[in-house]
């Protein structure tokens, strides 16, 4: 798991989450006397801070009402709605081939997904590069 992922809970015992663009809480708080990019879990212990070891999700929000307010987005909210209907749909699928052992359904479903995974990862490339 990376920085970014983690929720974090303060020395008052206030769990925030943070935000992959800056390394900082959404709240605001950065660890001083360094860059944000040169934050690592370890800077933020030796702070007093503790990691939780839960991704953020629905069942573990944020407590700080700042970081919370990231969470309580319409489009977070929308965006939770389309893929769990997306979930749902490719259960129904998988069960469905497995069920009439359709190996042809099956492989043409996982050909699709692969050659998808592959060009997120080319675009993810090219954007990384021009970021540099």
């Amino acid at each position: 798991m990376k920085l970014k992922e983690f929720l974090i809970q303060s020395p008052t015992g206030k769990t925030h989450a943070i935000n992959p663009k800056t390394n900082k809480t959404y709240c605001g708080y950065h660890p001083k006397g360094y860059d944000p990019l040169e934050v690592t879990p370890h800077v933020f212990e030796d702070s007093g801070w503790r990691f939780l070891d839960v991704l953020p999700d629905k069942k573990h929000e944020p407590t700080c009402t700042v970081c919370q307010r990231h969470y309580n987005d319409p489009l977070h909210e929308t965006l939770t709605k389309i893929s769990n209907d997306l979930k749902e749909s490719i259960d129904e699928f998988l069960f469905l081939v497995t069920i009439t052992k359709d190996t042809k359904g099956l492989g043409r479903f996982v050909e699709l997904i692969a050659k998808f995974i592959r060009e997120e990862r080319k675009i993810r490339t090219v954007e990384k590069k021009g970021e540099k």
